[in-house]
């Protein structure tokens, strides 16, 4: 090989000096990059996108913003320092938002490259809150959509509650409020309740399958009545698993009647569209319960009382019938004893 060919291929023109050669140090070409950013995005801009590996552990919020057609196919490193934070809760709360992995959100902010590790980064200074709840109302309008078409929407309701529901399931967070609030209404009845507690995750990653496979369990049960599905409140995107098509599904396919109790005042979930029953507390759904059983007492307490009344009319009916029955034999053997006596005081004379 020709060396002198080689490094006339490699080596810069040693004529070429009309305009020299710039070279930068990493922290001057990080902030070049960073002015560049700066300027080009001058005000910040909008930007839309899934929630995904999110971390506020510690006192800043980090994340990726995914866009996704199937798969992840664009992410962004998203920070959300703890002024800003603060700064946006009482904004997020008025809407009963919370930040978490896989809801849709449009943030503002703009970007830079840290040039300590070189991580290009979009760092938050705005929420759009009407961006995320129109897009969980659109989701709740199409998982409802599902549910028509697959004939799973009103299925749990037409399923006939028993006179006297003592067998319970109770799908809850074992330990929880809600668990703690709902025994306690069953227990302070005084009426006997059998209860099958499933501890399941209510919130976050994982609580779908648990409340679906809890469900799809008690369905196979033969020794329950009713299944009570319990929580206490929380924001819109806390509640997130009870709008899901798996959970509301796994309701319209249950053999047994499903009353929910999720804590919420405002909202409905879809949960409590397709099942037998909704109340908006844990207490009220135990307490739902309970009313069942008593209205059966009642029922047949007020039976037992028609009955006696009726007993004791016929009684009643048949002491008068016997008294007048009693009247009247007395009389025709009065009446028979005097024309007795008539006959013989007339057959002497």
């Amino acid at each position: 090989m020709d060396m002198a060919n080689l490094d006339d291929d490699v080596l810069l023109d040693e004529e070429d000096t009309e305009a020299p050669v710039t070279t930068m140090t990493v922290s001057e070409f990080v902030r070049h990059v960073n002015g560049i950013l700066k300027r080009g995005l001058a005000g910040g801009v909008w930007v839309q996108g899934e929630i995904e590996s999110f971390n506020d552990r510690n006192k800043h919020t980090y994340f990726n913003l995914v866009e996704r057609d199937g798969k992840a196919s664009a992410t962004l490193n998203v920070a959300l320092w703890d002024g800003i934070r603060n700064r946006l809760r009482p904004m997020l709360e008025r809407h009963r938002l919370e930040l978490g992995n896989g809801i849709k959100v449009r943030l503002h902010g703009t970007a830079d490259v840290w040039d300590v590790n070189g991580k290009f980064s979009f760092k938050v200074d705005n929420i759009d809150p009407l961006f995320t709840l129109g897009d969980l109302a659109g989701q709740r309008d199409e998982v409802i959509r599902k549910l028509r078409e697959a004939g799973l929407y009103e299925t749990n309701k037409h399923i006939e509650i028993p006179l006297v529901p003592l067998r319970l399931a109770l799908i809850t967070s074992l330990g929880s409020a809600a668990h703690r609030d709902a025994e306690k209404e069953l227990t302070e009845s005084g009426i006997g309740f059998s209860i099958l507690t499933f501890d399941v995750r209510v919130q976050g990653e994982g609580a779908v399958p648990s409340i679906v496979k809890a469900i799809d369990h008690c369905s196979r049960r033969d020794d329950i009545d009713i299944v009570m599905l319990v929580r206490g409140g929380g924001s819109r995107t806390d509640l997130l698993a009870y709008d899901t098509l798996e959970v509301a599904s796994a309701i319209g396919r249950c053999t047994k009647p499903v009353f929910v109790g999720v804590g919420h005042e405002i909202d409905t979930s879809v949960a409590d569209e397709v099942a037998s029953r909704a109340f908006k507390t844990p207490t009220a759904c135990a307490a739902g319960v309970v009313d069942l059983v008593n209205a059966y007492v009642d029922r047949s307490e007020q039976v037992w009382d028609s009955i006696a009344r009726l007993a004791l009319d016929t009684v009643r009916s048949a002491e008068q019938f016997l008294s007048d029955s009693a009247h009247i034999v007395r009389h025709r053997v009065n009446e028979i004893v005097r024309v007795g006596e008539h006959t013989i005081v007339s057959a002497r004379t």
